[in-house]
């Protein structure tokens, strides 16, 4: 299932350096892990519908070992069916599994589970309000789930009149991506109802959050394109000739990932290089301060492999994982 212009802009939130205060009991003994330590790249692997086979591929960024299924080997249960996206608050992770209707929160250094929000239809992605509130999108909903982070309940829902998805900050607003309408909603300051929508040229399939705008990206009947939101709430677009199949930001650059190239821009969305992957069937893209990260998802049906390429452009190494690698995330 899954599947403006502006100076300095921050890397993609889920790479942030700092953290915020632990969410859960955390276990603060990692050698009772058999998780790899040290820094690591985690690979959420989707799995194939109701198959009850999804995953996730640990990999170590300064050793290259690959440790597969980390939930099952550290919780000794299966973690669900669709994991949809992984999200980091503190020295907790929050699993997302999309068909399973709940969300999974692991401690960070072990992977082993500490908490779990129910109650939901089919979750799709998270955000994060303070320190006590999460929001979470569900497929095809028109609502918006507002989550107590202290006693993991859903305390209330917003109304948002159209299946959203994917959440972002522009100018200090919460922003939820429209897809129905190909629009950007804009959540008021008390996170209860929108107070105003934003029109696009394209769905928002894509947003990530900088600094203080938001990034989107969509794919037309003619291409793609590239847009910024701005502290304003401006949208300025680009536009591209190739279908987007995955997008990140990394510094001062943008990576965006298309059928057999990854292409790289500035933030003022100017293209300046780019270099050839050899994906079959590429599915997502991350990068980090390590380098960028192809997920190849092969035929949908055999186990996928992760391709992760220096900042030089050179393949360092592919990384076997399970079915569907699509979310990633370091650690």
């Amino acid at each position: 299932m899954g599947k403006a212009f502006i100076g300095l802009l921050c890397a993609v939130c889920l790479s942030a350096c700092q953290k915020d205060p632990a969410i859960g009991p955390v276990s603060s003994d990692p050698s009772l892990s058999d998780t790899i330590q040290g820094r690591r790249l985690l690979i959420g692997c989707e799995g194939n519908f109701q198959y009850n086979n999804a995953s996730i591929t640990a990999y170590g960024l300064e050793t290259g070992e690959v440790v597969q299924r980390v939930y099952e080997i550290e919780n000794d249960a299966s973690i669900g069916d669709i994991l949809q996206s992984i999200y980091r608050k503190g020295d907790s992770l929050f699993v997302v599994m999309n068909n399973s209707g709940l969300i999974r929160i692991l401690a960070d250094s072990s992977l082993k589970q500490i908490g779990m929000i129910e109650g939901l239809s089919s979750p799709r992605h998270v955000h994060f309000i303070g320190s006590n509130l999460m929001l979470v999108s569900d497929l095809f909903s028109q609502l918006i789930s507002v989550v107590d982070l202290k006693s993991l309940q859903i305390i209330r829902t917003v109304p948002v009149g159209q299946w959203a998805e994917m959440f972002g900050v522009a100018g200090g607003k919460v922003i939820i991506a429209g897809m129905g309408d190909s629009v950007l909603l804009r959540l008021n300051e008390q996170h209860s109802s929108i107070d105003s929508i934003i029109s696009l040229e394209m769905a928002p399939e894509r947003i990530i959050s900088s600094k203080d705008s938001l990034l989107i990206a969509g794919n037309t009947e003619y291409g793609s394109k590239l847009a910024w939101l701005t502290p304003k709430m401006e949208v300025v677009y680009t536009e591209l000739s190739f279908t987007i199949n995955g997008l990140a930001i990394q510094g001062n650059y943008v990576y965006i990932l298309g059928k057999s190239r990854v292409f790289v821009y500035n933030l003022q969305l100017v293209l300046i290089g780019g270099w050839r992957h050899d994906a079959s069937t590429p599915y997502a893209l991350f990068a980090n301060e390590d380098g960028v990260f192809i997920s190849d998802v092969k035929d949908y049906i055999s186990k996928g492999e992760v391709l992760y390429f220096g900042h030089d452009q050179e393949l360092i190494d592919r990384i076997e994982c399970g079915y569907i690698p699509q979310s990633m995330i370091s650690l």
